[in-house]
């Protein structure tokens, strides 16, 4: 009898071995996910820290006497009169934005380039001609300009800013808050 009463305490002290092995597993595992969700936490709180935003206003004073730089977006037809407008780009974000490009977008056109500003640190405004060449006979005429840039931590951003122009002047501007696009891919060549 005791013989059984020694190999039940046995059979009973491996199920308790593998259990508490079982639940070892167990918690490291759930203590894993918890490690990656707070660290995803901290990368996204440090992304956000540091995210720019580009806000674009028009000018009323040009009075100003900051460097101007000149945008244009072009129009192959030949009767076309320029608009000419200055506005103000400001980064109203939380850190620096660089490699700015931009894509002009209207009626199924599209044409791009680089920023003549490489970068806009926090707070930094840069006053820019804007130079419409719109057809004559076209009194209304809404611009998507797509910004693209990336913060100093490699991640890529993309924002909008549409342009309302009425007969010949720019009324309005509307800014899109920035899209995260992703972290910037880097491979050896």
């Amino acid at each position: 009898m005791s013989e059984i009463v020694g190999v039940l305490l046995d059979i009973l002290s491996f199920l308790l071995a593998v259990l508490s092995i079982v639940f070892v597993i167990i918690t490291l595992k759930q203590n894993n996910k918890v490690l990656k969700q707070s660290s995803n936490q901290f990368v996204e709180s440090l992304r956000l820290e540091s995210q720019p935003f580009l806000q674009m206003e028009l000018v009323d004073d040009l009075s100003t006497n900051s460097p101007r730089y000149e945008i244009t977006i072009p129009n192959e037809n030949d009767k076309v009169e320029r608009i000419y407008t200055v506005c103000k780009i400001k980064n109203v974000g939380n850190g620096t934005a660089t490699n700015l490009r931009f894509t002009w977008k209207a009626e199924g056109k599209s044409y791009s380039d680089a920023c003549p500003v490489n970068a806009i640190m926090k707070g930094d405004e840069y006053f820019f001609q804007v130079t419409l060449e719109k057809e004559i006979d076209n009194d209304e005429l809404n611009i998507i300009l797509l910004w693209g840039y990336e913060d100093i931590l490699g991640n890529t951003y993309e924002q909008k800013s549409f342009l309302y122009y009425e007969v010949d002047k720019l009324v309005c501007i509307e800014n899109d808050p920035p899209t995260f696009l992703g972290i910037i891919g880097y491979t050896k060549a």
